[in-house]
């Protein structure tokens, strides 16, 4: 499914875009960017890609109808989110899905494979999601008042989405998942895509990019051709098919597949 575009956009002044390698970056970023464009605190726009896999899968939970998705930053938080609302009364099914270094937390429903989060298991249903890099990421933003999240499956819908912050505050950063604090090229990759498809909105070339929004550009370039291949390549789709989930690497290297584009806020992920 390609997401068709309807609108291009005027704008009177430039967009300033940014990259954070990791979610341990992304408090440095949110400082320079404010300073930078004069504006407050919160009015940093974020967009947070984990390709493989946390977003990719809250997208794929979110498609399939999954009524809310709460991401928490460790198993045992898991846990306390899921007392908390079943204290609550809430009718709905409350799963539980995860992973630690890309294997399935032990006692939860599921795992962090997207194709498993299919609409007779998520549908109406609440999920509550750890994840080794990527619901810390989500977590790194949590005070900023628009945070998106995007994978390769749904960046035209999130580029087009994302336009009217963008068009308030002038401002993007996309924040890389990375890998405890490393260097991811797949989330490099998608937001290099995704700048690309933003830029493609503006009637004018009115952008600033920072270097690492330039190189996310050149090497999403680079690439662009054989998305499968690079995840097959980097070193975080190595690891997962070493645990026998290459077919993850599959699911997530699809593009455009998705229109549903998840907002953060308020410590729940809903479609926006």
């Amino acid at each position: 499914m390609l997401y068709k575009f309807k609108q291009r956009f005027f704008l009177d002044r430039p967009i300033y875009f940014d990259v954070a390698f990791s979610y341990t970056d992304v408090q440095e970023h949110i400082f320079e960017i404010k300073n930078c464009l004069k504006i407050g605190h919160q009015d940093v726009n974020c967009a947070v890609v984990d390709v493989l896999r946390a977003t990719t899968t809250i997208i794929s939970s979110l498609h399939n109808e999954c009524s809310e998705i709460y991401p928490v930053i460790s198993k045992n938080a898991a846990k306390i989110k899921a007392r908390e609302l079943r204290k609550k009364n809430i009718k709905k099914k409350i799963l539980l899905a995860g992973e630690k270094d890309g294997k399935a937390l032990e006692g939860f429903d599921l795992g962090n494979s997207p194709s498993n989060f299919e609409r007779k298991i998520v549908g109406n249903n609440i999920l509550i999601i750890s994840t080794s890099n990527g619901t810390k990421a989500i977590h790194a933003v949590k005070e900023q008042e628009n945070v998106f999240l995007f994978s390769l499956a749904n960046l035209s819908a999130t580029a087009s989405s994302i336009m009217k912050p963008i068009m308030k505050n002038y401002n993007l950063l996309v924040v890389c998942s990375g890998r405890e604090g490393k260097y991811c090229e797949e989330d490099f990759i998608a937001s290099g895509l995704l700048i690309k498809r933003i830029i493609s909105l503006f009637n004018k070339k009115e952008y600033i990019c920072s270097d690492s929004a330039k190189a996310s550009i050149l090497i999403a370039n680079f690439y662009k051709e054989d998305i499968y291949q690079a995840l097959l390549d980097c070193s975080w789709g190595k690891h997962l098919i070493k645990l026998g989930l290459k077919k993850d690497l599959e699911f997530c290297s699809r593009t455009d597949w998705s229109n549903v584009v998840p907002k953060f806020k308020n410590g729940k992920i809903i479609v926006s």
